[in-house]
This record gives structure tokens, sequence and C-alpha cells, in this order.
């Protein structure tokens, strides 16, 4: 068993002890990426897609912009930011233009990716 492993075993068992409490706490594990998440009683699902989106936003940031998927992803998570902060409002027209353009250069993106593929 791995150092993590072992972490992970002591910490399901702290989070057992406090729902055992009444505290509201959900656990997620992904063992093939050693990644744990925890939530508390005012975790939504849209503050947990808030909170998603940052590792994406962090992929991004981390990739090198000559990566050939790096526009794509880049220009789609601009375009869930966007969304994600207007949940519960109306986009304006500016807004609206502005996810319209993300879309295009999506859009542009793929086309480049299909010249690229098929001059191969």
């Amino acid at each position: 068993m791995t150092n993590f492993e072992n972490f992970q075993n002591e910490l399901v068992e702290l989070i057992e002890k406090f729902q055992n409490l009444g505290v509201p706490i959900k656990f997620e594990s992904d063992h093939d990426s050693d990644t744990m998440k925890i939530y508390g009683e005012k975790s939504t699902s849209l503050s947990l897609a808030k909170y998603g989106l940052t590792s994406i936003s962090e992929l991004t940031i981390t990739t090198a912009e000559h990566h050939p998927y790096w526009k794509i992803l880049d220009h789609s998570q601009e375009i869930i930011s966007s969304i994600l902060e207007k949940w519960n409002a109306k986009l304006n027209s500016d807004e609206l233009d502005e996810l319209n353009w993300f879309l295009k250069q999506i859009e542009l993106s793929i086309n480049n990716l299909k010249k690229q593929s098929s001059q191969r």
C-alpha cells in the first residue's frame, strides 16, 4: 500500500467519524489519478461545476499554446465560465456576442485540425 493510499484510508475513517456525528460530508476518490474530493453542506451542483472548471483553467494555463487542442479547450472553458457565472441571470447582448465569438474560434480551430489531419 502506498503512502497516498494510507492517507486516503485514514481520511475516509475521519470523514466517516464526522458523518456519524451528523456532519453532511460527501467524499469522492479516483484511485487511478490519486485524486480525492470532499464536499461540505454548502456545496451545490453549481458551486461544484465552478470549482471543477478551475482544473480546466489550470490545464489551459499550463499547456503550451502550440498544443493542437489548446485553443479549443481555452475557448470552451471561457464559454462554460461565462455561462456558470450567469447561471441564475440572463446573458445580455454583449455577452451573447462574446459567446458567439468563442464558438467561431472553436470552429476555426477544429477546421485547422481537420486540414492538418488531411495533410498527413
